[in-house]
Formats: C-alpha cells, structure tokens, sequence
C-alpha cells in the first residue's frame, strides 16, 4: 500500500535534526529563544520583509489573527464552508458568526461574485483560504476588500511557498496565517504555525497576544491573549527545512503534473490542472469525479491510499448549528464535498511509487 503521508525522515535529515535538537537540549532554552527569533527573522526574509508571530499551531494562528483586529462579538466574518472548519472554529471562539460563501466548483475556491455580493456594512473581515496549495485570485480580492473596507485575511496553512503574479501568499492580507503540521509543505516535528503581517501595529498586538496579552511579563494590557508559543526545537527544524522549501515544492508540482497527465477518461479532474507551478504548490492532489466513492474503492484496491477533504462542509457540522449564516445557497460546496478524494502526492515518493500511481491512474475508463 503506498501510505497516503510518510512523515519518515531520510537518514541525512535526521542527522541535521539530531544536530539542530542537541543544540536546543544543550542550550537549556526551550521556548522563545534563539532558535525561534531565528525562524522569526528567515521566514520573513523568504516573505519578503513582512512581520512574523511565531506560535503554537495553525488553528491559534487563526485565532490571533482574528482577536487582533477588535471585532466585537456577533460580527460576521466571510469564509467558505470546505476548508475542514479551521476558520470557523476560530471564529467561533472569539464568539465571531461565519458567513459562509459558496465556491466556483472549477476551482474549489470562494466564488468572486458572491463574495462582491455578500458584503454589507455588517462584514468586518473575509478569511480567504488557499486551499490544497492552490491560490486564489488576490489581485481582484485585495482589490474587493479594499473598496469595501474589509479586513482581509490569508489562510495559507496548505501554500506555504505559494505565490500570485510573483508575490508571495501571505503578503496579501492585512493579517496571514501559517500551519507546520507535520504534513504541510513546510513542516515540523509536531505542532506549530505563524501569523503574519505587514502592519507594525498589528504585529505589536499579536506579539502580546499570544503571550497573555502581556506587555510586560505578568502584565496582561489586552483581553483575548491566549498562551501560543513555538518551542525550539520546532523552530529549528522548520528553519532549516526551509531552505528546501521552494524545491520540495517543485517536487510536489512534478508529481502532480505526472499524474494530470496520466488521465485519459473525462470522468475525472485534478484541482489546480493549467495553473503556473508556484501558483499551485501541490500540498495535495485532488481528484474530483461524481463517482467518488467507486473511484476510492479502484484506488483503495491497488494498494493506493486515499483520504477525502474535507467529507464535510462546516455548515453541516453538529458543533456550528446555530451559530453560523449563509449568503444564498451552498450548493456547489455540497457538491464539491461529496466528489473530492485526494491521493499521495509529496516528496517522499519514490519514483516507483509515483509510477504506480500513474499507471493505476491511466487505466481509469469513463465508468471507473
């Protein structure tokens, strides 16, 4: 069975992960210490100068990006229903209301001309998500938010790397969000994620916050701060996997190419086929077909693993009844989730096992 994640390191990367941890255990500084003001300063380089918030994972990053912006309780914040409810339940903490927008089933991203529609003078902020590696269009969405005077922020956990029209996702936004899950295109060893920000104001108040709310130690200034710190060793790994990031990325790319190519039925369509390379960066590779389910099975049994996301739209969850609105009808996200399966696609293939799956895939007929 080729396993859907193989988070093994190579024997060369454990040797370099052996020698960044030693040098974390030895310093006896675990949190907030050199390693992370060292991730901090060589992750804003990569993004070009933008202020970086290191923090615990991707899920308070949404949080801390949110709390930042002094959004009073019951205002509605835009997001779209098929990104696994990281958004939503962040919003949901802060006693925030998602209004939920319906995608463009082409792209499985937020559909441009609903989201012109939704916003009233009741929106305070959009959370646009560049889901499975995949940019949105931020040129007409920066534009968008801007005229309306809307916060806009990125949720880049799936396209670390990422880029539109040669800029950097997560420069976009006047707040951005970053996860280092394990299995994200830059990941760690365990939990961790960033926020980011190009404003010196709002970079101050998410330092704060994701301390406390301290100003000074033991010196809470502002409500909403919560305890969200990278440890160390996170810190350094991630730092030093970074200078592999754009071409792990290429990697991914490759294989996702691969694989497009492979298919010759009409039955099924790969999300993010014809886009340039750094415009998708393949944090997954996702199928989209009406025959799902018979398409799992096939994959299933030639020893392909398979995972679906997200099963679910958040605005069918148990835990949101009640707490959410929806501008017009989600239709196509409905759609969307009962057809998407996503199949292996990362670096640690191994060519015959790329192979494999392209042969599997090219034997793929109109009725699966």
């Amino acid at each position: 069975m080729i396993n859907f994640n193989n988070l093994v390191p190579k024997y060369e990367d454990v040797l370099l992960f052996e020698k960044e941890i030693s040098e974390v255990i030895l310093s006896g500084q675990f949190l907030m210490s050199k390693k992370t003001e060292i991730f901090e300063r060589s992750f804003s380089n990569y993004l070009g100068g933008s202020y970086v918030v290191s923090c615990a994972n991707g899920t308070d990053a949404l949080y801390l990006a949110l709390a930042s912006l002094d959004l009073d309780q019951g205002t509605e914040i835009v997001m779209t229903a098929n990104c696994g409810m990281y958004a939503a339940s962040a919003a949901i903490r802060l006693g925030l209301v998602p209004l939920f927008v319906d995608i463009n089933f082409e792209t499985g991203q937020i559909d441009i001309d609903q989201l012109q529609a939704c916003l009233t003078s009741q929106t305070k902020v959009v959370v646009i998500t560049h889901l499975y590696g995949i940019a949105n269009n931020m040129t007409v969405i920066k534009k968008i938010c801007s005229d309306k005077n809307v916060y806009l922020i990125e949720d880049v956990a799936q396209a670390t790397g990422g880029e539109f029209e040669s800029q950097k996702l997560g420069t976009f936004g006047d707040v951005s969000t970053f996860s280092f899950y394990p299995t994200k295109n830059l990941g760690s060893l365990g939990d961790a994620g960033a926020v980011v920000t190009n404003h010196l104001e709002l970079n101050k108040k998410l330092e704060k916050l994701k301390l406390y709310g301290w100003g000074v130690r033991y010196n809470s200034e502002l409500s909403g701060g919560i305890n969200s710190r990278m440890d160390e060793i996170q810190a350094a790994i991630i730092t030093k996997k970074l200078e592999f990031l754009d071409r792990l990325n290429a990697e991914r790319y490759s294989i996702l190419s691969r694989y497009i190519n492979s298919i010759t039925t009409k039955s099924i369509n790969f999300m993010g086929t014809g886009m340039k390379p750094r415009e998708n960066v393949a944090h997954l590779a996702v199928l989209v077909s009406e025959k799902r389910d018979v398409l799992q099975n096939y994959l299933n049994s030639s020893g392909i693993q398979t995972l679906i996301h997200y099963p679910i739209p958040d605005h069918m969850q148990q835990s949101l009844i009640g707490k959410f609105r929806i501008f017009d009808t989600l239709r196509q996200t409905e759609k969307f989730s009962n057809q998407v399966l996503s199949i292996p696609c990362n670096p640690s293939l191994t060519e015959k096992e790329i192979v494999h799956v392209c042969t599997v895939l090219g034997k793929i007929t109109d009725d699966i």
